[in-house]
């Protein structure tokens, strides 16, 4: 971006730039630093996001990182998949996990009304079974928001 630089520089010399036009020119030298400076930010960035990619990859700070092309498509697969019927068939077995934890609060309070079981035995899998319910209300957000998204993506929206 030292062009930039030049340019100005060229400019002031060849008396384009009068005392009237002079500030649009500081103005231009202003963009132009900024601009090289915002260039050595992303450089310092991108720096710093190849390091950070090699110590989570267990390599060496300084291995080169090398992004290749993405790859086509798979559309066999793609013909294989039903979204919608994972998604359910997720939400059913989180349903599944959520009966059976309810069963076992159900056995347990049972166990700790004969006292069979501490209190604090009973807060956990009361605990147990309010995770489930939870996982089970995330599951079927999560298809909702699968749904709408496929819905979106066929009508051409980003999703």
């Amino acid at each position: 971006m030292k062009h930039w630089k030049k340019a100005a520089a060229l400019l002031l010399s060849a008396f384009l730039c009068t005392a009237t036009a002079a500030p649009a020119c500081a103005d231009a030298e202003n963009a132009a630093a900024a601009l090289d400076q915002s260039i050595a930010d992303l450089q310092n960035q991108s720096k710093q996001t190849g390091f950070r990619m090699n110590q989570l990859l267990g390599r060496t700070y300084n291995n080169p990182i090398t992004f290749g092309a993405l790859p086509q498509p798979d559309v066999d697969y793609a013909r294989k998949i039903d979204p919608e019927k994972d998604a359910q068939a997720a939400l059913a077995l989180e349903k599944q996990k959520l009966q059976s934890a309810e069963t076992n609060q159900s056995q347990a309070r049972l166990r700790y009304d004969s006292g069979l079981l501490s209190a604090d035995g009973l807060a956990k899998i009361e605990s147990d079974c309010q995770v489930e319910d939870t996982a089970v209300q995330t599951a079927s957000a999560t298809l909702f928001w699968d749904i709408e998204s496929y819905k979106w993506i066929v009508n051409g929206l980003p999703a």
